[in-house]
């Protein structure tokens, strides 16, 4: 603007100011200008600018235009110009976005109508007024001032953030725009500013931001929980997980046991506190919740308000101090419990807190502290609930070894009278009878047997049901195995006028690697049953391949077909059934216990085959079943016949009887007496040890071609003695061979006892009742140098079912000696050794319960129990075998009492062989003593 046009601006500000009658004064502050830059104007000694124009137009009441005024032949271009300056002016005005222009001292020159709106401060106060004044001063100091002014030095900066809002104070988020501006006319620096506020749109960001961060987080949190073995190893992590949006730096979960009726704090994180004693009786801190306690405080504890009323519960100091309400430990300022709940049920208690006054939780910490305690709720659940299965499974483990180590028992308890029955039915079969007695022997000897076998179907059942049966895997001729199965039922078949024909394809291989004994078993049983059903024809038994052979696998096909009373439809899908019979009147007529078939299928199916059965009433029946086997390897000796040399009779003949030593490792007179028998028999010299110890100390001074070694002895037992033995013995007496051949002989007859055996280096295995062809055929075997725990491969774990109570008759001698095979002869002497042997062991179970040492008790009950079931004394065996089970159980009380009812019932033993042998009473009661 040149000289006359800024002169003649000014009179025209000077005339419109007098005919408003304001001074100088008042127009510069009411357009925001400095008075000496009006009077300056007004005088036409400076050059207005641009924002001077609209300011001093504005508070005169003018357009721009009217101020400058017409200028001649430029009319026209300023009302163009004054049309553009309205337009803008209406533009600056209605954006709602806040504009303002601030001057090199960053007064505000210009702002536009949304500023005072926002602000809430009129223009006219805004206007000349300091930026600082409208921010907080801090804010101003360090973050707006340098930002303006690095805008004045020509700097373009962009800034967003959260600020003050300077009337409401609450915080708003605004998108700043700083651009530098001269003007065109004074080319003074000025600032445009441009604000937005963008609050709502901020939050929501924030909000999915958050989201996003929870998601993340409860992911992280699902995935400890479900990758973690144990439960106490992810508390930390939770912990340290939640500490990256809210403060848990003290914190701890705590877990109900409903079992012990108490709150265990299971990890515990606090500045203030190590532990937390346990919550005793918190059900009764915690009753039912229903509508009229809801709102009671049942309980002072915050821990049990959780629980009940399954809910969050954030309380601070004061409020405790209110209400009267605790939390275990220091108290906090503030606390904040979620309960840890699935479905229905609240597990526990998950719980933050802080120690000092500036920290509060909100709403958002409870909704996530609730999501994490939903997902460790899940995974306390879920192991909780294998811990249930794995205890579940435990108890039916114990329950299974305990029906094992019971079953095992009974069968020591059944084997060992038996080898009293058939030893003697031996020993008097070898002698000269009557046709009759021989009869009756026989067929004593045959119950034995038979029940031997039941007693062996039981021991199959109880490993199978354990899954403790082993298959050997061994080379075996399977043309022996068949024609050995076809050897034993010959007689019967012969006999019931039936044929019993071996169909063995030319196909299939002779030598097989499999489990020989297992696979006899099978056939042994579908024959049995086929001849037992079969009144006229006969059994066939045939073998075929059930697929091609490999070189490492062999699958055969047995078929065992009868022309027996055949099944119905309903009989065949129940035949192989547990303890199952075709009907109740065929298990009348023809006998058995329904388990040999039960027993064949599980056999099949660890073979790695399947058993069926086709059959029609009054048809006969035809059973097959499949088994995997190994190509096996031919013997070294082809030449022996089948079955030569399985059961020698006599000592082999390349050994003189007579310089054969055994030593008999024995602790019971009866078995003693027995075993005597037989060797004798034999031609062998022998010698008896009644302990492990007095065993170690015979082989010190004298060499033996073979020990006969009982398992349980008192002292030292049968499997130890063999490991000193192998091992050469006590140093200070060191055995003369530790090589001598050790058989065990004993009546339990389980894996364990098996393997015992083996690890401690014996050579075989007898399982009493010891048969004489058996013992003749071990020894003979051993006085060869054919040991290698071949017996050991035969034991077959024994059990039977618990009985009742033995007959409870004070002494029954006419009984004893029907069990026994002997007369009063025969009677005399065994009765003589017996009653040292009771009042023997009489002394060494008093000294024992005297000691407190419940192993040794036992011990010597169970001998009492043997020895007193052999003389008669059923009732004595029985108070016997209870005072063993006391011992075992360690209750010296109870092993007291019985051993006092023990005592009392031996004293009335004793004085009634004593009046039997003085001729007043006889030792035979009718009925049982009471």
């Amino acid at each position: 603007m040149n000289t006359s046009i800024a002169q003649s601006f000014g009179r025209t500000v000077r005339r419109l100011r007098r005919q408003a009658a304001a001074s100088l004064d008042d127009l510069a502050r009411q357009a925001g200008l400095e008075p000496d830059r009006v009077a300056e104007i007004e005088q036409g000694r400076a050059d207005p600018a641009l924002s001077d124009i609209a300011a001093l137009a504005r508070a005169l009441g003018k357009t721009p235009a009217e101020i400058m005024g017409p200028s001649g032949s430029d009319r026209r271009a300023d009302a163009r110009i004054e049309a553009k300056l309205r337009r803008l002016e209406k533009a600056w005005s209605c954006t709602p976005d806040l504009l303002a222009v601030l001057d090199r001292d960053l007064r505000y020159v210009m702002v536009n109508d949304a500023y005072p709106r926002h602000l809430g401060i009129p223009r006219e106060k805004i206007l000349g007024a300091r930026a600082g004044l409208f921010v907080m001063p801090e804010l101003f100091e360090t973050q707006t001032r340098p930002r303006l002014l690095s805008c004045l030095a020509g700097e373009k900066i962009d800034w967003e953030g959260w600020f003050t809002h300077p009337r409401s104070h609450r915080p708003v988020f605004c998108v700043a725009r700083l651009r530098p501006w001269a003007d065109p006319v004074t080319r003074d620096a000025h600032v445009i500013l441009a604000i937005r506020e963008q609050t709502g749109q901020q939050r929501m960001v924030e909000d999915l931001k958050e989201s996003e961060k929870t998601t993340s987080l409860l992911f992280r949190v699902s995935n400890v929980i479900a990758g973690s073995g144990e439960t106490e190893g992810i508390y930390p992590i939770i912990r340290r997980i939640l500490g990256e949006v809210m403060p848990a730096e003290n914190f701890y979960v705590a877990l109900v046991d409903r079992r012990r009726d108490r709150l265990d704090f299971v990890y515990v994180k606090s500045e203030k506190d190590q532990a937390f004693p346990p919550m005793e009786q918190i059900s009764r801190l915690t009753p039912p919740l229903s509508k009229e306690n809801f709102g009671d405080y049942a309980s002072t504890s915050l821990l049990a308000e959780v629980i009940r009323t399954a809910h969050p519960l954030c309380v601070t100091r004061a409020v405790m101090r209110m209400t009267g309400m605790s939390c275990p430990g220091a108290v906090p300022e503030v606390w904040l419990g979620v309960p840890i709940r699935v479905r229905q049920e609240v597990l526990g208690v998950m719980a933050v807190m802080k120690f000092d006054s500036q920290t509060r939780y909100t709403k958002k910490d409870m909704d996530l502290m609730l999501s994490v305690a939903e997902q460790l709720a899940y995974g306390v659940d879920r192991r909780r609930t294998m811990a249930d299965l794995r205890a579940a499974k435990e108890e039916a483990d114990r329950a299974n070894r305990a029906k094992s180590d019971f079953l095992a028992g009974m069968s020591h308890e059944i084997r060992t009278p038996l080898n009293a029955v058939m030893g003697l039915s031996d020993l008097l079969l070898g002698s000269r009878l009557e046709r009759e007695q021989r009869d009756y022997l026989e067929t004593i000897k045959d119950s034995a047997r038979h029940l031997l076998t039941v007693v062996g179907d039981i021991l199959d059942l109880s490993k199978i049901e354990a899954r403790r049966l082993e298959l050997e895997h061994i080379d075996f001729d399977l043309k022996d195995v068949l024609r050995s199965t076809v050897k034993t039922f010959g007689a019967l078949a012969a006999t019931k006028g039936l044929w019993l024909n071996l169909d063995i394809l030319p196909s299939v291989p002779r030598f097989l690697k499999g489990d020989p004994n297992r696979l006899r078993q099978i056939v042994i049983n579908l024959v049995g049953n086929a001849l037992k059903f079969t009144e006229t024809g006969g059994v066939t038994i045939g073998v075929a391949h059930a697929e091609p052979a490999t070189p490492k696998r062999v699958a055969l096909s047995f078929r065992v077909a009868d022309t027996g009373i055949g099944l119905t439809p309903r009989e065949s899908e129940a035949v192989f059934d547990m303890f199952r019979q075709a009907e109740t009147s065929t298990a009348r007529k023809y006998g058995g216990t329904g388990l040999g078939l039960a027993i064949s299928r599980q056999l099949v199916e660890l073979m790695g085959g399947r058993i069926d059965v086709a059959s029609s009433p009054g048809k006969g029946s035809v059973f097959t079943f499949t088994a995997l086997f190994e190509p096996g390897a031919p013997p070294a000796d082809l030449s022996r016949e089948p079955g030569a040399g399985a059961k020698p009779a006599a000592p082999t003949p390349d050994v003189d009887p007579a310089a054969v030593h055994i030593l008999l490792a024995e602790d019971n007179p009866v078995n003693v007496k027995l075993a005597g028998a037989h060797l004798q028999k034999l031609g062998y010299r022998l010698s008896v040890a009644e302990s492990g110890i007095q065993a170690l100390e015979t082989l010190a001074r004298e060499r033996f071609d073979l020990v006969l070694m009982d398992v349980e002895m008192p002292g030292l037992d049968g499997v130890s003695a063999a490991e000193i033995i192998r091992a050469g013995g006590p140093a200070a007496h060191p055995v003369l061979d530790p090589g001598v051949p050790i058989v065990a002989v004993t009546a339990h007859a389980s894996p364990e006892v098996r393997r015992r055996c083996l690890e401690a280096g014996m050579d075989d295995y007898m399982a009493k009742p010891i048969n004489f062809d058996e013992l003749a055929a071990v020894i003979r075997r051993m006085l060869r140098g054919g040991g290698g725990a071949r017996g050991l491969d035969r034991l077959a774990p024994g059990k039977t079912p618990a009985g009742a109570d033995a007959c409870e008759t004070v002494l029954d001698t006419k009984a004893a000696m029907t069990r026994l095979g002997i007369d009063e002869n025969g009677y005399a002497p065994i009765l003589a050794v017996s009653l040292r042997e009771i009042e023997k062991r009489r002394s060494l179970c008093q000294a024992a319960l005297r000691d407190g040492n419940m192993a040794d008790l036992a011990l010597h009950a169970h001998t009492l129990k043997s020895t007193m079931s052999i003389i008669g004394a059923e009732k004595s065996a029985g108070s016997a075998r209870r005072l063993e089970h006391a011992a075992d159980a360690g209750s010296r009380e109870e092993a007291a009492f019985f051993l006092e009812v023990l005592e009392r019932e031996m004293d009335e033993v004793n004085r009634r062989i004593q009046a039997a042998q003085s001729g007043t009473i006889t030792p035979n009661p009718a009925s049982p003593a009471v």
